[in-house]
């Protein structure tokens, strides 16, 4: 699945395409400092005539797997996540530390 990566001052964003998919196909796990995103899905019709004699089941099943590694600069008590118009998003907050900083420096 393809997924776009941005980072803010405060933040990583991670949007990922699965269209078709129900949130509840997602499975977001996070390891250490491995975050895995997985999903499955599997879709099933079946249509049947009797009178024509004739049978027919197509069904197809799909799954995938992306795994990303967090520094130390991520607060990953912090993450979320939402499912909406077959995008899947991610914040991922940085620590207070590592957030860069801009002032501006009076000359003395």
């Amino acid at each position: 699945m393809p997924v776009n990566i941005r980072e803010t001052d405060k933040t990583y964003e991670l949007e990922l395409s699965a269209p078709g998919l129900q949130k509840q196909d997602f499975h977001l796990n996070l390891e250490g400092d491995r975050l895995t995103i997985s999903a499955e899905q599997t879709e099933e019709n079946r249509k049947e005539d009797k009178s024509e004699g004739w049978f027919r089941k197509e069904f197809k099943k799909g799954q995938f797997t992306r795994t990303f590694n967090l520094d130390d600069t991520v607060d990953a008590g912090k993450i979320t996540a939402r499912y909406e118009g077959g995008i899947l998003y991610l914040s991922i907050p940085k620590k207070e530390h590592a957030r860069k900083v801009t002032r501006s420096i009076e000359i003395q």
